[in-house]
């Protein structure tokens, strides 16, 4: 009887879990299909009303938050251009980055070839040999824009000019900028060197981000000693707008095939802003280039206005999510899950960022029932190139709507567990009643 007890039990165990395998098999199409589902720019060719922002003479500029990279203003970014000494903000980075302020830098070779401007040539003669302070090079690379000076930052951090410049580039490409190529380290005419504007505005950074070449952008005048002979120079810093407007940093550049270059870092009301203007007059330090920086930056602090680039309660993703039918176990299954935004997705009006924003949602590791218990947790993400932001969107999708179309398979799963749960209990009051007849034997036994 009692085997059959068990048999009984057992059967009804076996049967449910087959009648869940046989009658709910996996789906073979289930998967998430791809990983990260792309919303393209909703925005692209969108029209940027040109009352909206300022009109300047530089053929490429841009302006963007520092730190986030979100682009505020934006007139032809990403167009390849020649960055004349703007290049000088890589050079410079590379030196704080592998130098200290009190290191001995030889004047080289390869520097004493340097044209003007240079140390050599607009306040030489210097001689093969002659040393400076690593902070005297920068105030000269950073503040005169001295081209010789460049030549012996890439003599002392890599041994030579070619090796240099390929450490320029090897930053370029860790930081994914596509319209960057460096020939040189001081910006001389080569029609293979070239960047954007865009570019520009993340290299720029870097040199900021270290903290002497950070307080050399920001120095008005400096006296730089040789040590050799012991002479000094005064030098005064190229960028006329620093120290005006909120100007904390910033970098100059001219050739007649660059025009007018100028980079900028303006703080105001506790807000930074990088500037970065291209190709404007064809005149050194262009009173235009000036004019336009500053018209560009108080459009960004005080003018421009994010605007909705898609609205809350807008759908936007329905991916087709798997799910294991009984949470960790079980077939798999899919099912559609429309994703709603909670809030607008905001961005600024401008070329740049119509033509390169899109959203996207990441599917790699999400369930359907992650959007049930998990669903607080989901975001789909606003990118433009270098920025992004996540927005928080709701799942619609209910615990019944996972459930109601298989309720028959839960219900054979309730079956099986509870069979399983009274096997054992008969299981185990069965062994403890043969224990206690086991104890009443030898009870007998010993009388």
């Amino acid at each position: 009887m009692k085997k059959g007890k068990y048999l009984v039990v057992f059967l009804v165990f076996i049967v449910s879990v087959g009648l869940i395998v046989i009658n709910f098999p996996s789906d073979p199409t289930a998967t998430n299909g791809e990983k990260v589902l792309v919303q393209q720019s909703l925005k692209k060719g969108a029209i940027v009303p040109k009352e909206a922002q300022p009109d300047i003479v530089g053929k490429s500029a841009i302006t963007m938050v520092l730190g986030t990279n979100e682009v505020i203003y934006s007139k032809d970014a990403n167009a390849r251009r020649y960055p004349a000494s703007l290049t000088k903000l890589m050079t410079a980075y590379l030196f704080a980055k592998y130098a200290k302020p009190n290191d001995i830098i030889p004047y080289t070779e390869s520097a004493e070839q340097q044209p003007a401007f240079s140390l050599g040539k607009n306040f030489g003669p210097v001689y093969v040999g002659e040393t400076m302070s690593a902070k005297d090079v920068m105030d000269a690379l950073l503040l005169y824009s001295a081209n010789d000076s460049a030549y012996m930052i890439a003599d002392f951090v890599a041994g030579s000019k070619d090796k240099f410049v390929q450490m320029m580039n090897d930053e370029v490409k860790k930081l994914g900028l596509q319209g960057t190529h460096f020939m040189n380290p001081n910006g001389l005419q080569n029609p293979d060197h070239y960047t954007t504007a865009y570019d520009l505005a993340i290299i720029g950074q870097l040199p900021y981000s270290e903290a002497w070449s950070r307080e050399t952008m920001g120095t008005e005048s400096a006296t730089i000693k040789f040590n050799q002979s012991n002479k000094l120079i005064h030098i005064k810093n190229r960028n006329s707008n620093l120290g005006k407007y909120g100007n904390v940093a910033g970098k100059t550049g001219y050739t007649s095939e660059a025009g007018s270059c100028l980079f900028n870092i303006d703080v105001r009301d506790g807000k930074t802003i990088v500037g970065v203007i291209m190709d404007s007059a064809n005149i050194l330090n262009s009173p235009q280039m000036y004019s336009g920086m500053k018209k560009i930056m108080d459009y960004s602090f005080n003018e421009a206005t994010p605007v909705v680039y898609e609205n809350a309660g807008t759908t936007i993703f329905d991916p087709t999510l798997t799910y294991k039918l009984f949470g960790f176990f079980g077939p798999t299954r899919t099912v559609k899950v429309p994703m709603v935004l909670n809030n607008n997705i905001m961005y600024y009006n401008n070329s740049e960022n119509n033509e390169f924003s899109n959203v996207t949602l990441d599917t790699s590791n999400l369930t359907a029932w992650d959007c049930i218990f998990n669903k607080d947790k989901i975001n789909v993400k606003f990118n433009e190139l270098k920025y992004s932001k996540d927005y928080s969107v709701t799942p619609q999708i209910s615990i019944g709507q996972l459930i109601e179309p298989m309720i028959f398979a839960y219900i054979l799963l309730v079956i099986a567990i509870l069979s399983a749960l009274l096997f054992i209990i008969m299981l185990i009051r069965d062994i403890n009643k043969n224990k206690r007849r086991a104890r009443r034997r030898t009870r007998k036994n010993h009388r």
